[in-house]
């Protein structure tokens, strides 16, 4: 570093360049430039630091090594051609592959499977389970007394397997798992290409306790990718001499081949529909700035936040997102697949499939599609009328301040109301008038009026195009009673 205050910074690089760095290439660092900061954390002239260029090679910033690793890899879900894999951040840093030598946790990113062996054993999307509390003694789990919890510590009562995945329940994840038997679901995911030895027959198989690397989760989601065929990835497309001459070339099985099928294609076509919901308004709802209808994946995170994981497709490209440490640790509070591994895939998809059309999926023969009812207390409930005049006007609300009366106050915008009067109850004539009820109308004074949406018949008045001045409330007027 040649240079440095809190507005810029000259450095000359390896090469003998020298460059200008300031704005946002200083946000990172902007705390090390801080006169205040102690000297032994400032940054100064003669320092050695790190830059990266920006797009384009025009601007830089300072960056530090990261002390975290991430892993990436996608494939072509028709024959398994690597487009893309990133095994760590530098390999001159460090020589293992994340991506085929990591063993590790897949977390919720391995309930579609589960969810995909249930729908063989007769459940449907539209099966109702109870998101309620589990525990678990030691015999059921194989080690210890298991209290399991969801993400966010609540529980939502009987709720659709449609929704249960879109917010990733793991009390719901478990009781299916419960039901189909857990041995089944370890005979049943090796379809997918999964090690059964390394998912042990617990229900804690629900919440993926098991082991996986990137590249088999990469396979196996190429499996709902490309309606039930079970592709082999490989590397290499061709092999030549000096020449050009061809000395080897790949002939990979294509998906459509039926010695391929693994899993039945309406299958594969509900469990895509159900996890485009997880893209549309569930855990990876971030994906929605996408703008397509045939993207589909699931999050996935690790007790205590130590592996964070996305895994998504698009019915030729599958992708696969993780983060993590070496040496297994928390990444951070709430640093969770959406938050962590999602923007890496999308910064992905979001340029590969920019020119690539959506292609959404045909229903197979044999799946129907029928309506089903509102689960029961589920819906909103509706908005109570106003039992006197209301107002459709911008409008601003605040609250009642007469004693015991919670509700809020409704203030219209404008001096007049465009809104009809809401029907007037009657009373026979010659009744007496109950107490408080039938108020004489009092005469319009020009000035804007709040009243309460309960019929409190507290009202405020306030000068015409000024709401800061109040003036006291009025009393309540009565009519006399009359005799009958």
């Amino acid at each position: 570093m040649l240079a440095a205050d809190a507005k810029q910074v000259e450095a000359a690089l390896r090469s003998g360049e020298k460059i200008a760095i300031s704005g946002e290439g200083l946000r990172f660092a902007a705390r090390a430039l801080d006169p205040k900061t102690p000297p032994q954390r400032r940054i100064r002239r003669g320092a050695i630091i790190r830059v990266q260029a920006e797009a384009g090679g025009k601007s830089w910033q300072i960056v530090q090594l990261p002390e975290v690793e991430s892993a990436f890899i996608s494939l072509d879900a028709q024959d398994g051609a690597v487009r893309a894999l990133v095994g760590g951040f530098d390999f001159s840093r460090n020589k293992f592959n994340h991506v085929t030598q990591a063993w590790r946790q897949p977390g919720s990113s391995f309930k579609p499977f589960i969810y995909s062996a249930s729908l063989e054993k007769g459940f449907t999307p539209a099966t109702v389970i109870a998101d309620e509390p589990v525990v678990l003694e030691a015999e059921q789990t194989g080690s210890q007394r298991w209290e399991p919890k969801n993400y966010d510590g609540k529980f939502e009562g009987p709720m659709r397997m449609r929704t249960a995945l879109a917010k990733s329940k793991n009390m719901v994840s478990i009781r299916i798992l419960d039901a189909i038997g857990a041995k089944y679901a370890q005979d049943y995911v090796t379809r997918f290409g999964f090690d059964p030895e390394r998912h042990p027959p617990y229900l804690t198989m629900a919440l993926g306790a098991g082991s996986v690397t990137a590249w088999q989760l990469a396979r196996a989601y190429a499996v709902f990718a490309n309606g039930g065929y079970l592709i082999q990835p490989y590397f290499i497309h061709k092999i030549v001499d000096d020449r050009g001459n061809p000395l080897a070339l790949a002939n990979p099985q294509r998906a459509g081949d039926e010695t391929l099928r693994v899993l039945d294609p309406r299958n594969a076509f509900i469990m895509d529909n159900m996890m485009q919901d997880v893209m549309r308004y569930g855990t990876g709802a971030r994906a929605a700035r996408l703008a397509r209808v045939d993207l589909a994946g699931k999050t996935g995170t690790t007790n205590e936040f130590v592996d964070a994981w996305f895994a998504g497709y698009q019915p030729t490209l599958v992708a696969i997102a993780w983060v993590g440490f070496d040496q297994p640790k928390t990444l951070g509070r709430n640093q969770t697949g959406g938050i962590v591994a999602l923007p890496i895939w999308l910064g992905y998809m979001e340029k590969v499939l920019k020119d690539i059309p959506e292609m959404p999926r045909s229903t197979p023969p044999g799946v129907v599609t029928v309506p089903v009812m509102t689960m029961p207390g589920k819906t909103r409930a509706p908005r109570r009328a106003a039992r006197r005049s209301s107002c459709r006007s911008t409008s601003t609300r605040k609250r009642c301040r007469r004693p015991r009366c919670s509700s809020r106050l409704r203030r219209s915008s404008r001096r007049s109301c465009s809104s009809p009067p809401a029907p007037t109850r009657h009373r026979p004539k010659g009744a007496a008038a109950p107490p408080g009820r039938f108020a004489p109308k009092r005469p319009s004074t020009g000035r804007r009026t709040v009243r309460c949406r309960r019929g409190c018949r507290a009202r405020r008045c306030h000068p015409s195009g000024s709401g800061s001045r109040r003036r006291a409330p009025r009393p309540r007027s009565r009519a006399p009673r009359r005799a009958g």
